[in-house]
C-alpha cells in the first residue's frame, strides 16, 4: 500500500470557469481513511476552496455521494485503501446527471422534491404511535429498509438515464 495517493478533483466555479476541470491533490494514505477524510484533509490543510457535501458521516444520508472513479459511491463509506497502490490516481466527480452547482456539489432540488413526493419511508398503518419513545426496529427490520437512503447514488448509476440522456425526472 502507498503512503500517498493523488486525487484527481473535479473543480468547477461558475464565477470563473466555462467549463469544469479537473486539479490533482496529493493526499497521505491512512488505514482508516475514506475519500469524505482525504477530502477534509484537502479543505483543511490544502484548498480551503474545495466546495462539497457532506453531513452525518455515517452511510446513511446520502449527502456525501459522488462519483470515484467512474462508479456512484458515499465518499464516507469508501476507502482509500482500496485504491492506494503505487502511483494510483482515484478521480473524484460530482454525481452523474445532476447540475453542478459548485466543485463536487450537485443540485439536488428537483431530486429531493420528486423524492418526498415518492414518500419512501415507512408509513404505519393501522397501528397507533406510543405515547412515549418511538417505534423500534430489529437489526434485520433496519438491514431492509436502510437502502433509500442512497437514492442520489442509485439515480446516478441507472442504465435507464445513462442510455438515455435523461437529465430530470418526470
Amino acid at each position: 500500500m502507498a503512503n500517498t495517493l493523488i486525487l484527481e478533483i473535479q473543480r468547477y466555479s461558475p464565477e470563473r470557469d466555462a467549463e469544469p476541470r479537473f486539479q490533482d491533490y496529493e493526499v497521505p494514505v491512512h488505514k482508516d481513511w475514506v475519500v469524505l477524510d482525504a477530502l477534509n484533509y484537502l479543505k483543511d490543510k490544502v484548498d480551503g476552496s474545495l466546495t462539497y457535501r457532506w453531513s452525518c458521516r455515517m452511510g446513511i444520508c446520502g449527502s456525501c455521494g459522488m462519483m470515484v472513479n467512474g462508479e456512484p459511491k458515499l465518499s464516507c463509506a469508501t476507502f482509500l485503501t482500496d485504491y492506494a497502490r503505487n502511483g494510483t490516481k482515484v478521480r473524484v466527480e460530482p454525481l452523474r446527471y445532476f447540475p453542478v452547482v459548485r466543485d463536487l456539489v450537485t443540485e439536488l432540488s428537483d431530486f429531493l422534491g420528486k423524492l418526498k413526493k415518492v414518500k419512501p419511508w415507512l408509513i404505519r398503518t393501522g397501528e397507533p404511535a406510543p405515547v412515549t419513545g418511538e417505534f423500534l426496529q430489529t437489526p434485520a427490520q433496519l438491514d431492509h429498509y436502510s437502502n433509500s437512503a442512497c437514492a442520489s447514488i442509485a439515480r446516478s448509476a441507472t442504465p435507464h438515464v445513462r442510455w438515455s440522456g435523461w437529465t430530470q425526472y418526470s
